[in-house]
């Protein structure tokens, strides 16, 4: 995920870091914080690692809110690059969230009249998530239970505010999206502890306060798929579509949620073996939005396990060439390696050029042993 720090938990006038222009004139350029979310978008976490270590070295002169940006970059392309103890540590080393220098009222000097944390919700995010990557996943689930507690504090604050306004409303939905995302988090961390029945139970109880999620319903219905009860999931994706189908009269409905509905379909007569209406279903799907991976990917094995291996492994490449930043992915280049294989054909050359091509595009966390090599 990228770093969020637009939104925060500021209680008035947004901060401008241009007040601190005294100090940003002392620095070099890459370590300018919007230099760092650029290479952040483009996958450059070693650039970023570098830039932060020379920071670190030359001890660079940053605003207290500058520091925390910076340390949530560089705790971020750690975890992204696989070296999760390190970024453990890091998290560490800052201690409390709740601490008063993360405020900034307590920098009265550098923020007059600003109030609220400078913590973005990407630290408190990372805070929660990287445990779980250390062997620590009870620790992940009661920081991310708390951290559910706090996105909900916020949402409520910001739908209680006085008044009405673009930023309000902003700020509202901004605490709702990340309140969703960590919903999500929770009953992903349920399900890879195996705890089927309680990740359930969460969902059961987070729908009785969002009844027209369309996405919780989604993940409802994955969660049923998983302890196998297909007529059960059929009903829970039933009700996705009903509802996308209620928004789409009220000409509210976006693509994506169409596409939920489509890949909803192919998944079912994927479950059943019906693999000729699991392709029509993809194939809608691809119509709306030609990159999109999981629609692409699963394609191809219904193709796979149709017996057309050839046309299989044209959806993948194709979808890779014409599509690469949303399609690159290491499921996607994995079952592509795989159908290499089965194809018995120069394999290995096949899988050669792939990965070649995967070094100029791929960002610095893509994980190449996903080739088969």
């Amino acid at each position: 995920m990228g770093i969020d720090d637009s939104v925060g938990d500021r209680s008035n006038a947004a901060v401008d870091l241009n007040r601190t222009a005294s100090l940003k004139k002392k620095n070099a350029p890459r370590f300018d914080t919007r230099n760092m979310q650029e290479q952040a978008r483009k996958g450059s976490w070693r650039l970023l690692l570098e830039n932060v270590k020379e920071a670190r070295k030359i001890a660079a002169v940053f605003s207290p809110e500058e520091r925390i940006i910076h340390t949530t970059y560089h705790i971020l392309a750690l975890a992204k690059l696989g070296n999760y103890t390190s970024a453990a540590e890091e998290l560490a080393a800052l201690g409390d969230l709740q601490n008063a220098s993360f405020f900034y009222e307590d920098h009265p000097d550098v923020y007059p009249g600003i109030s609220g944390s400078m913590v973005p919700f990407s630290l408190r995010w990372l805070h929660a998530a990287i445990p779980y990557r250390i062997g620590q996943a009870s620790t992940s689930m009661e920081r991310m239970y708390s951290l559910l507690d706090y996105c909900s504090q916020k949402e409520e604050k910001a739908l209680a505010a006085d008044g009405k306004s673009e930023e309000i409303d902003e700020i509202f939905s901004s605490w709702k999206r990340r309140k969703e995302i960590v919903n999500f988090a929770i009953i992903n961390l349920h399900l890879g502890q195996k705890d089927y029945i309680v990740a359930l139970r969460f969902v059961n109880e987070t729908l009785a306060r969002d009844p027209e999620n369309v996405e919780l319903w989604s993940k409802f219905a994955h969660v049923q798929l998983q302890l196998g009860d297909v007529d059960g999931a059929k009903l829970s994706f039933a009700k996705v579509e009903a509802l996308v189908d209620e928004r789409a009269k009220g000409g509210e409905v976006d693509s994506s949620l169409l596409c939920l509905v489509g890949r909803n379909k192919g998944l079912v007569a994927f479950v059943e073996k019906q693999y000729a209406a699991a392709v029509k279903a993809y194939n809608a799907v691809l119509e709306i939005s030609p990159g999109d991976a999981l629609a692409a990917n699963n394609k191809a094995l219904c193709l796979m396990y149709s017996r057309d291996l050839i046309r299989a492994t044209q959806v993948l490449e194709d979808v890779l060439q014409k599509h690469t930043e949303a399609a690159l992915n290491e499921t996607l280049v994995l079952n592509l390696c795989s159908m290499y294989e089965l194809a018995a054909i120069n394999s290995n050359e096949s899988k050669r050029k792939l990965s070649s091509w995967i070094l100029q595009v791929a960002p610095d966390d893509f994980d190449l042993t996903c080739t088969r090599l």
